[in-house]
């Protein structure tokens, strides 16, 4: 029982709840906007793979999480010591860009979402540094989903090819 015990525990948990529910109920009202169910929105990893489809492309996905993946397991790789020193730095450098690469494909697909509700700047801006606090806005306001911009071009590429 030691999570409970302490002056704030209680209040702490209560907060927690509360925001986690918040987060819920704002990633719903955003999958609904997009035409998906709103369940969609709370299950983990599912809920992303479809905000990538929804705003970007799949692919991306794919290339954020494996960025991550291999970032993360590098570093825990350099962090176990088994490694030459000048190897490590290396592989170290080199787990820490995989994770900065990972960061800019979200940045991306985070605009890319804004965009897809008439979002700018400075929303994309709240949807990188308070990112729950933004999708429940986004999810609560009358904004509606306008669409993957990168549909209309893959059509227009399409169509080019054909010619």
């Amino acid at each position: 029982m030691y999570l409970l015990s302490g002056e704030y525990s209680f209040t702490s948990v209560i907060f927690v709840l509360v925001f986690l529910a918040l987060m819920a109920v704002g990633r719903w009202k955003v999958f609904t906007k997009m035409g998906e169910k709103g369940w969609k929105g709370i299950i983990p990893f599912y809920s992303g793979y479809l905000m990538y489809k929804r705003t970007w492309d799949t692919i991306f996905f794919w290339m954020y999480l494996v960025l991550n993946v291999v970032g993360s397991l590098l570093s825990r790789v350099v962090r176990m010591g088994f490694m030459p020193l000048a190897v490590g730095q290396i592989v170290s450098y080199l787990s820490s860009m995989l994770v900065v690469l990972g960061l800019i494909v979200n940045v991306v697909m985070l605009r890319n979402l804004a965009r897809a509700f008439g979002k700018g700047w400075g929303f994309t801006i709240g949807l990188v540094l308070l990112n729950p606090i933004f999708i429940f806005i986004l999810g609560m306001s009358e904004s509606q989903y306008t669409g993957n911009i990168y549909d209309e071009i893959r059509k227009n590429r399409k169509t080019v090819n054909k010619k």
